[in-house]
């Protein structure tokens, strides 16, 4: 976005910006897409569990939430980048 902002002599936060309402558009299209597709098809929907508050995180990932924090304060403290951030955790996910 930002290479494409430079050759088109555009303001990269004008194209963000402009951006920002077709994701939404095509968000709710997926999700409505989702919706009628999964009822016409049946698909069965998880039971909750008797006793158990939905929106309650289970104990086993209060980490991650220590997780998040010590991200964010690393990269806005200056500690170190976005990009390096993910490796300050030894629980850090790696998706490749």
């Amino acid at each position: 976005m930002i290479l494409y902002s430079m050759s088109a002599q555009q303001s990269a936060i004008a194209l963000f910006t402009a951006g920002i309402l077709p994701s939404l558009l095509i968000g709710f299209v997926d999700a409505v897409y989702v919706v009628f597709y999964s009822r016409s098809r049946n698909v069965a929907v998880a039971r909750r569990r008797p006793g158990r508050r939905s929106g309650r995180p289970p104990k086993e990932a209060g980490w991650a939430l220590g997780h998040a924090g010590r991200h964010l304060r690393g990269i806005y403290g200056g500690i170190f980048t976005p990009d390096r951030g993910r490796r300050v955790s030894p629980r850090s996910t790696r998706s490749w």
